[in-house]
């Protein structure tokens, strides 16, 4: 009878172990996917009318999920000059600093492409999108 009785005592034991490792482990791998994506963010990445980079910075709380914009007039990025490209600038976003600079740029020869009478001083590129 004692026997039994350890071996129930011993089973439940083992069977409540198991369970708290599987919890840990579902806890800390959850733990641990959530402090890869708060650590990653989003590359963005500044042109101007040529195509240079004004600008690279990494937003950690950015969604990766953000399209190409648009900087013009009041932008901090942008300065006015006497050309009609000189007010504007192209923001691409990625999850590398390489592929926000290919967002950015692929934004930029979209508008000279589609605006032609914009490009006075900016090099005309074929698009490739």
């Amino acid at each position: 009878m004692k026997s039994h009785v350890f071996l129930v005592v011993a089973s439940l034991a083992v069977l409540s172990a198991v369970l708290i490792f599987a919890d840990a482990l579902a806890v800390a791998v959850r733990s641990y996917r959530h402090r890869r994506k708060r650590r990653n963010g989003t590359y963005g990445v500044v042109v101007d009318c040529r195509g240079n980079r004004l600008g690279t910075y990494l937003d950690p709380f950015a969604q990766h999920a953000r399209g190409a914009r648009v900087h013009t007039g009041d932008s901090p990025w942008t300065t006015p000059g006497p050309d009609a490209w000189s007010g504007w600038a192209w923001e691409g976003f990625g999850t590398t600093e390489e592929e926000a600079h290919a967002e950015a740029n692929r934004l930029r020869r979209r508008y000279v492409q589609l605006l032609p009478w914009l490009g006075d001083g900016a090099e005309e590129e074929s698009a490739d999108f």
